[in-house]
């Protein structure tokens, strides 16, 4: 995210996760999850968030995703690439390592190979 347009996306990704939850009954899905990938990380890039935030919702979002698994849906691997880049942004470079990795074996998994 732009981060000069960071306020209006998440202003955009909160009304579109909460559409994901209704119309799933409440459930969270792989889409919501995604969805609230990306509200975090533009609430983070508007500093609107603190990067705790963030690695809380990405661990959440990793459990929830591990149980909706989808043999074909690589994007999951995205949620621990995402949070290996948050880890390097804190120096955290061990730590990044694994879960980028991590991402990739995810990612590989499905018909993706860009994540």
């Amino acid at each position: 995210f732009a981060h000069e347009r960071a306020p209006e996306a998440a202003v955009v990704l909160e009304e579109a996760y909460e559409r994901s939850l209704a119309l799933n009954g409440g459930a969270e899905t792989l889409q919501s999850i995604y969805v609230l990938n990306d509200l975090v990380t533009a609430r983070v890039t508007a500093g609107a968030a603190q990067p705790e935030e963030l690695e809380r919702t990405l661990r959440r979002l990793i459990a929830v995703s591990e149980t909706l698994e989808k043999e074909e849906d690589s994007n999951r691997g995205a949620l621990w690439v995402n949070l290996g880049r948050l880890y390097l942004q804190q120096g955290r470079w061990e730590e990044a390592l694994t879960v980028c990795r991590r991402g990739l074996q995810v990612a590989s998994k499905g018909k993706r190979r860009d994540t």
